[in-house]
């Protein structure tokens, strides 16, 4: 499982258009880091599936943010934390 803290602006921007902050994370499978998009405007705590860019199997997130700074955990569809 991986933990990360990272601080958010309240809007990153790129040009004219807003970017949503990400997250390296590591595929529990594979162990390949691969980029979460983290966005506080889908909920202070968010669970969902997600598939692993390279060995293509199912992933749980959990996206909590405190103060504005977002947790990104990652697991197998085993673990007990979802």
């Amino acid at each position: 499982m991986f933990d990360d803290m990272t601080s958010l602006d309240d809007d990153l921007l790129l040009g004219d258009e807003a970017v949503e902050p990400s997250i390296e994370v590591f595929c529990p499978y594979c162990g390949e880091p691969s980029e979460i998009l983290v966005d506080s405007g889908s909920g202070m705590d968010q669970s969902y599936v997600e598939d692993c860019e390279v060995c293509c199997r199912p992933r749980m997130v959990r996206v909590r943010f405190h103060d504005g700074i977002p947790s990104v955990e990652v697991g197998t569809e085993d673990d007990a934390v979802f």
